[in-house]
């Protein structure tokens, strides 16, 4: 990733594909910020965990990261991590002994209580909606990313 990746509002390399904060953190502001799933060694997930990634699509993609620059992680994705996430978190708070590793972990009964945002679309909507040339394939369309939000 070539910079700035979040140096302006975290006044560091953040490893974000923009300098600014996202949706969740301004809800999450004045809290801690929220770290990266996929940014585990010595993360604390116990006030939450960050399951964004950059230019994800609501639908799975042919094309390649590198052909496209379009991320390669569809929303299915993130949901699965999320989904892997709260079961072993689940497997390692109930195993753990020290209180240290029970502290940077969420408890099992946090889930229920979380606040849960979704920010996706603006990738492949616009481009799906360039190519519509009918109100049949915009309804066809529309009919398509409710079924992939459902089943998701």
């Amino acid at each position: 990733m070539i910079a700035p990746c979040g140096e302006t509002y975290f006044h560091r390399f953040a490893g974000r594909g923009s300098d600014g904060c996202l949706i969740i953190d301004v809800i999450h502001l004045g809290l801690l910020l929220l770290s990266p799933y996929l940014d585990s060694v010595g993360t604390s997930f116990r006030h939450g965990a960050n399951f964004a990634t950059g230019g994800a699509t609501i639908r799975r993609q042919n094309e390649s990261w590198f052909q496209t620059g379009v991320s390669p992680f569809p929303l299915d994705i993130p949901v699965e991590h999320y989904t892997q996430f709260k079961a072993r978190t689940a497997y390692f708070y109930d195993q753990a002994k020290i209180a240290s590793d029970v502290n940077r972990l969420p408890r099992p009964q946090d889930f229920s209580k979380a606040l849960y945002t979704f920010d996706i679309g603006q990738i492949d909507i616009p481009a799906d909606h360039s190519m519509i040339r009918s109100d049949n394939q915009l309804h066809n369309k529309q009919m398509i990313y409710s079924s992939l939000l459902q089943d998701t």
